[in-house]
């Protein structure tokens, strides 16, 4: 496969490159995966439209959240199984991530 370029080329590498029970468990949905069904459903329906030769010299990027201005609307968030799909990030690097390029405080 050459570099992938959408969310299913990652999927197909990720089914080759993660242990079985990691891709399940990120592949699957709690339950009868009525949620997971539904998000499906819901992204289907999104179409993203390019947008060429616009000015972008004064964009906006940044949002409120939570009653806090933020640059960008991204946000760090640490999950129990950081350490099963990527080894080397944990979450003392989600931390200094966190610190060292502030996009959300708490």
């Amino acid at each position: 496969m050459s570099k992938p370029v959408n969310v299913e080329d990652y999927r197909v590498l990720a089914r080759k490159r993660l242990p079985k029970r990691v891709f399940d468990y990120l592949e699957g949905g709690a339950e009868y995966e009525t949620g997971l069904a539904h998000n499906r459903a819901v992204f289907q329906r999104v179409r993203l439209r390019s947008r060429r030769l616009v000015d972008v010299s004064s964009r906006e990027s940044s949002t409120t959240l939570f009653d806090k201005r933020i640059p960008a609307p991204l946000l760090i968030a640490t999950t129990g199984l950081n350490g099963s799909f990527w080894p080397r990030l944990c979450q003392n690097a989600l931390w200094s991530a966190k610190i060292c390029h502030p996009i959300a405080r708490d």
